[in-house]
């Protein structure tokens, strides 16, 4: 297959660290003590009769960090050992250091009580800018461009009913606090909490119905609120240094901003901004399960969501770019979050509760991390394919792609679809993204696996097939936009819109031009381009335009052959918005675009029986884990 799903390319590896078992020593000391053969032998003294130094001790600012004990197997390999990783505090955040010569940082804190003149260029340290940190001309001003008070909680109450149960970064009651002093008092949020609000406000802005954006909001325009909140986040958290942060919650705005430019930025620029969100949590340690690190189970579990979710980006945007996610091969030990509520994990909890026998509120996030951990198996696997392309080879047998398939959903209807209720509408809108999901899956299968393929010359059962899969997809993507229960998940679902298979539809819709069943595709072409919040309204896009040529190339087909049969239909709304659309850009440019003048030749014909799959599959197009 294209992308990322259930490839299996030869063995890659990210360098793990030497200790199989990480837990932090107790004491952190300098770099010339730690080494000292005196200061060794005094802490294995210390170890044997102490059997706190093999807890965490070190202090968090938030209070909320407790000792965990540990296994005593454990303990013999850390009193072996007088360098194992450990959670270092320095400048009120908290880095994961594995070399010893960074030990003393928790010592070496900046003195503020004499401060120097320092170079515009230069950072609080004594650093220079580079590209993303640059100077931050109004991160001073940033608390007068919160919303009103009334506005900020009643964003916080949609932001938990729309986007948290997508993304499920934190524990609900957790970030309560920090938007209700937002809405109270905004100057003492920090740099951090303030970056945070911001991202709250920015997400959730998007994740509503203009209706809904101007019921909360007021007459300003979605549009024009997103532009605003856009350029106030990224002030935000360029003040707050992001690249070099350890602070999980600057970590947890940057998702969150990341997530809202998801259908706003180059697929290109997500990718490198992930890439810095990866570099992030490994800095703080999210790689390692709290369990090892000695951390609460509330801290544990909330660092094991951002780095599971942080996995699912990863490797979406790896799909979006044709790239393989070195993710997947990472010998990474954190574990999965837990099935569990929010409020069923509380402060002070010795132990994450139990998992949910049947779904919970993280289940819709858990079920795509279920698919990442099956990819992570297959591809850490001893006896896995070594093909890169296996699963959409020629070579291989559809009935092994189907074994694999069918693994795949009943794995998923075990865990998750047989436990859905209906009556509920994130349980909807996961059996319904679940079903998309294996229809993908399917799909890729069926689609041709090399570029240019001719779509006629593909064997007849085959180009059925794949012409009913396409088509199923899209009526799964008409009921996701079509249900008004779980309209709030709207602006998520519309993030894994399966382009090939509306593409596919198109081409079968022009060759399909002189039979009664195109009546129904064009239907089907019809309705998602009006739902879609794209197709129709971002012209300028490269994607779009070519969607836009091969719907008024296909309808001028099916024009043609209702003149030859003496009949007229009416043309459909997408293709007279297209049309227009299309000429306004013409016009703008000033471009003369031959193939909007509908000459049917040979040259034109080609566009539809020779698809570049690969282009589709790897330019951002084949968005297949919601």
């Amino acid at each position: 297959m294209r992308g990322e799903f259930l490839q299996s390319p030869q063995s890659a590896h990210i360098a793990r660290p030497k200790h199989s078992i990480q837990t932090p020593d107790h004491d952190l000391n300098l770099l010339e003590n730690h080494n000292s053969p005196t200061a060794v032998a005094t802490n294995a003294s210390t170890a044997k009769t102490n059997d706190q130094c093999v807890h965490s001790h070190l202090s968090h600012r938030d209070s909320k960090r407790r000792r965990v004990d540990v296994p005593h197997e454990v303990q013999d390999k850390i009193r072996k050992s007088t360098s194992a990783p450990r959670l270092v505090e320095h400048d009120e955040q908290t880095t994961y250091v594995e070399a010893p010569l960074w030990y003393s940082l928790s010592e070496a804190k900046v003195q503020d009580s004499e401060p120097t003149a320092i170079p515009q260029a230069h950072d609080r340290f004594g650093y220079c800018n580079t590209l993303i940190d640059p100077e931050c001309a109004d991160e001073g001003t940033l608390y007068l461009r919160h919303p009103t008070s009334d506005q900020i909680l009643e964003l916080w109450d949609r932001y938990l009913t729309h986007v948290h149960p997508m993304t499920k970064l934190f524990f609900d009651w957790q970030k309560k606090s920090i938007l209700q002093r937002a809405a109270s008092k905004p100057r003492s949020l920090s740099k951090a909490e303030e970056a945070f609000t911001f991202a709250v406000y920015f997400i959730t802005i998007l994740s509503l119905s203009d209706a809904e954006c101007e019921e909360v909001m007021g007459n300003t325009q979605k549009r024009v609120l997103l532009n605003d909140f856009q350029s106030i986040i990224e002030i935000a958290l360029r003040a707050t240094r992001f690249a070099a942060t350890s602070d999980l919650l600057v970590l947890q705005a940057f998702l969150l901003y990341w997530l809202a430019m998801r259908n706003r930025a180059s697929p290109g620029t997500l990718f490198s901004m992930m890439g810095i969100a990866v570099r992030i949590a490994q800095r703080i340690g999210l790689h390692r399960d709290g369990t090892f690190l000695g951390l609460s189970a509330e801290e544990a579990e909330e660092k094991r969501r951002v780095w599971w979710c942080i996995q699912h980006f990863e490797i979406m945007v790896s799909i979006m770019m044709g790239c393989i996610s070195l993710t997947l091969y990472g010998d990474w030990d954190t574990k999965m979050p837990a099935n569990i509520d929010d409020k069923d994990l509380q402060p002070g909890m010795d132990l994450v509760p139990p998992d949910h026998s049947g779904l919970s509120e993280m289940s819709a996030c858990l079920w795509v991390y279920h698919v990442v951990h099956m990819q992570r198996l297959q591809r850490q696997s001893n006896v896995a394919v070594e093909d890169l392309e296996w699963f959409t080879s020629q070579a291989t047998a559809n009935s092994d792609k189907n074994a694999l398939i069918d693994h795949v959903a009943d794995t998923l209807n075990e865990r998750f679809v047989k436990h859905c209720e209906l009556l509920k509408p994130l349980h909807i809108n996961v059996q319904i993204s679940i079903r998309c999901f294996i229809l993908a899956m399917k799909r890729i299968m069926f689609q041709p696996n090399v570029s240019n393929t001719k779509i006629s010359q593909m064997p007849q059962d085959q180009r059925e097939a794949f012409l009913k899969n396409s088509i199923e997809v899209l009526e799964y993507y008409i009921l996701s936009e079509t249900t008004e229960s779980i309209a709030q998940f709207r602006w998520n679902n519309e993030n894994y819109f399966q382009w090939p298979s509306f593409v596919h539809v198109i081409i079968e819709a022009r060759h399909r031009a002189a039979t009664p069943s195109v009546s129904h595709l064009w239907t089907v072409i019809n309705k998602v381009c009006t739902l879609h919040p794209k197709l129709c309204t971002a012209p300028e896009r490269p994607d779009i335009i070519a969607i836009g040529r091969l719907v008024i190339l296909a309808w001028h087909q099916r024009e043609k052959h209702l003149h030859y049969q003496s009949q007229t239909v009416e043309k459909p709304w997408c293709v007279a918005k297209m049309e227009d659309e299309l000429a306004k850009l013409t016009r703008r440019e000033g471009v003369i675009d031959r193939s909007l003048q509908f000459e049917m030749d040979d040259a034109l014909d080609l566009d539809f029986d020779l698809i570049d799959w690969a282009a589709w599959e790897n330019d951002g197009y084949n968005k297949i884990l919601p």
